[in-house]
């Protein structure tokens, strides 16, 4: 009985410390678990700030890009309009006179525009 006894205090103790080792590893298990999450998440977020930046540099050239075609636009057009003739002037002429609201538009207008009288003066140039 007393052997018994014994054999079953030990596996207690046994089965006690291997609950214990359990938990501590289970918390270890835990701990790594979160700073490999907390790790990812960081590379996730550095991954992120370079796309950005890559994005913005690419947004950067293109508009660079389209700065200098415009550089080119206007450069050709003042080559086109020579002494002082202006492309609405001109504009008017190469469209037979139908094109009087046209030429008012490369004078002011947005982009599309200016795009619209370069191809013109381009087309006129050509003509």
């Amino acid at each position: 009985v007393v052997q018994h006894r014994a054999a079953r205090h030990r596996r207690g103790s046994r089965r006690l410390y291997a609950k214990r080792n359990h938990s501590e590893s289970a918390a270890a298990a835990r701990h790594a678990l979160t700073m490999s999450a907390n790790q990812d998440e960081e590379e996730d977020q550095e991954r992120l700030a370079n796309f950005h930046a890559q994005a913005l540099l690419k947004s950067n050239q293109y508009k660079q890009a389209a700065a200098a075609e415009e550089a080119r636009r206007r450069e050709l057009r003042s080559a086109t309009e020579g002494e002082g003739i202006s492309i609405t002037a001109g504009m008017h002429d190469h469209q037979s006179g139908g094109g009087g609201g046209g030429g008012g538009l490369g004078a002011g207008g947005g982009p599309q525009a200016t795009a619209a009288a370069a191809a013109a003066a381009a087309s006129a140039a050509a003509a």
